[in-house]
């Protein structure tokens, strides 16, 4: 699973199974968001709307046992 991590100028980071790397900013889709899960797909990042929609839902109910 690949996640965007962060932006840092013309760069993003991506945290994948072997670590964080980055790549240049222009190759992920302009809607992309520190969080979202990624695909490569055609030499592109593109995000994974559903998978990311499910990633975050886990998280927030995380999130909300922790506040309790």
């Amino acid at each position: 699973m690949l996640i965007l991590d962060r932006f840092e100028g013309d760069h993003a980071y991506i945290e994948g199974p072997e670590g964080v790397f980055s790549v240049e900013r222009a190759l992920l889709d302009a809607q992309a968001r520190e969080g979202d899960v990624l695909l490569l797909l055609n030499g592109r990042y593109v995000t994974d709307e559903e998978a990311t929609s499910a990633r975050r839902a886990r998280l927030s109910k995380l999130l909300g046992r922790l506040k309790r």
